[in-house]
């Protein structure tokens, strides 16, 4: 048995997930814009967890902190 759930409009750009209960597997797919660019997830419950990340993430201002220099060396 195979249950499929597609999303809309949250928060965290979940659009579709897909799980096999007898199986314990969930499948998932983020939209570009998710934290951590994750973009696809594959669970299998106490065995292993597969990620898929987007390949370029643009960060703003407020993303990356201000370094006073590499390591904390004033530059």
């Amino acid at each position: 048995m195979e249950v499929r759930e597609v999303f809309r409009q949250r928060k965290d750009k979940l659009q579709e997930r897909r799980s096999w209960p007898l199986k314990e597997t969930t499948w998932e797919v983020l939209a570009p814009g998710a934290r951590g660019a994750l973009k696809q997830a594959t669970l299998v419950k106490g065995q292993r967890r597969d990620l898929l990340f987007y390949h370029q993430v643009s960060h703003t201002q407020s993303d990356t902190p201000s370094l006073p220099g590499f390591f904390g060396i004033a530059v």
